[in-house]
């Protein structure tokens, strides 16, 4: 009844990266302990220290298409993400860091969702 429209813009792509990156932290802390994990979460690390660059330059493609109130809760998104990442390649996961972030990431994955919706 309507003409094709693709709901898939560089906007949306952008706010579902960025909380991909939670989804990602969460599985990471699921994987067992060994070498492959501390690579997996070595290269997590990267890409979301990568992000948190753009995220920083306001002159960046990317940070310019998030309004300026939601670039701030992306990067906090990427901050907390990014300190997650660390405490579990230090092995300091407990069932306590893990809720922490996973309480901490809902609020503002949620509002990613209703902004991108």
């Amino acid at each position: 009844l309507i003409p094709p429209t693709s709901i898939y813009t560089p906007y949306v792509h952008i706010l579902k990266a960025i909380t991909h990156s939670a989804f990602l932290a969460s599985l990471l802390y699921k994987e067992p302990i060994g070498p492959s994990r501390d690579e997996h979460i070595a290269l997590a690390r990267s890409s979301v220290a990568a992000a948190l660059k753009i995220f920083h330059d306001n002159q960046e493609t990317v940070s310019r298409l998030v309004p300026t109130a939601e670039r701030a809760r992306q990067i906090d998104i990427l901050t907390q993400t990014y300190g997650f990442l660390v405490k579990l390649q230090q092995n300091e996961q407990t069932p306590d860091l893990f809720n922490i972030y996973l309480k901490s990431m809902q609020p503002l994955i949620m509002a990613d969702l209703r902004d991108a919706s």
